[in-house]
């Protein structure tokens, strides 16, 4: 509520960019606390009070290296053949 105080005693006074300032301060300061009570509602609903993990059904860690996958991105080493020399 203070700020809300300054920002008229500002306004009342002429002091038109620090009456500016404490506007865009106290706006920011609003539009952030909603937007972050705004994510917490939207997590709630979607994934019901449960972690992304329990949702997904993952109840261990999970190694994401496997000899499948890596066997898939093993490269063989093309071949190197011999150019023909020039005969003089």
């Amino acid at each position: 509520m203070a700020e809300v105080v300054d920002f008229l005693t500002q306004v009342a006074q002429g002091k038109a960019a620090d009456a500016k300032q404490s506007l865009g301060d106290m706006l920011s300061t609003r539009a952030f606390q909603a937007l972050s009570d705004r994510k917490q509602e939207i997590a709630q609903t979607l994934y019901n009070g449960q972690t992304a993990d329990e949702v997904n059904g993952v109840t261990e860690p999970v190694d994401v290296e496997t000899d499948e996958v890596q066997a898939q991105t093993e490269v063989e080493e093309p071949e190197q053949v011999e150019e023909p020399k020039e005969e003089e």
